[in-house]
């Protein structure tokens, strides 16, 4: 495996030299349709039923402003459970969404095609993702994701999900890459935002819940409004 060091080989976005790319997973290259309105519910019902004051929070909270909101409480003597506890209940509320929603997953024409092209070029590609390991195992698999791969990071691998960049951390660490010329490419605030703190390159697509406007405000380094446009740009 070459390393990000060999200029010589790089693929370009712009002027921008890129020597592993790193990738979300659903809204990214794939669409799971997640029922996420209900499965924040869920989660809100059951920080309610279980001691910990869920009033501050609504369906607009995404999964870790959720665990970080009950990990501050948790010193509170009406709390019974651990953070692990905690943790387990809540990964366990999406992976019944997420196993439901794979069942009608489907890839973007362009995402074949894209990773097949830095595949063959020699590039590193991981995906770093809030999904949990069995779901993404099987939508990788059942995709034909898994050839192109070289890590894959989950919510199950990490303590702290997106938008903490620990995930990309983990998997630049895994490719045994410096960080420098790595890109993360990703659909949501979230990935924008875990891609500043790991202090990688952010390419963001307008394709997903966020909109062109809103995804610039958090100021990636470059936004397409899809993965074709994206594919096109790379050369």
């Amino acid at each position: 495996m070459r390393t990000s060091d060999d200029n010589s080989h790089h693929l370009f976005i712009g002027d921008q030299a890129i020597g592993a790319a790193i990738f979300d997973l659903d809204g990214t290259l794939l669409r799971f349709n997640f029922n996420w309105k209900d499965s924040r519910q869920k989660m809100i019902n059951w920080l309610s039923e279980n001691g910990f004051d869920a009033s501050g929070l609504s369906i607009r909270n995404r999964t870790a402003e959720m665990l970080d909101a009950a990990r501050q409480q948790l010193q509170s003597e009406s709390i019974r459970c651990s953070y692990e506890e905690v943790r387990r209940s809540i990964f366990g509320i999406l992976e019944y969404y997420e196993i439901e929603s794979s069942l009608n997953s489907f890839a973007f024409p362009e995402s074949h095609s894209l990773l097949r092209k830095l595949h063959s070029a020699g590039m590193p590609l991981a995906i770093v993702t809030n999904s949990g390991r069995l779901t993404v195992d099987r939508v990788l698999k059942t995709h034909g994701f898994l050839p192109f791969l070289s890590v894959v990071v989950t919510r199950n691998d990490v303590e702290n999900m997106k938008p903490y960049p620990e995930g990309i951390l983990k998997a630049i660490a895994e490719l045994k890459l410096p960080g420098k010329d790595v890109v993360y490419i990703g659909d949501s605030i979230e990935d924008v935002r875990a891609a500043r703190s790991a202090e990688v390159i952010s390419v963001a697509l307008a394709q997903g819940l966020y909109s062109r406007s809103e995804l610039v405000q958090e100021s990636p380094q470059y936004v397409f409004q899809d993965i074709a446009e994206l594919e096109k740009s790379i050369r």
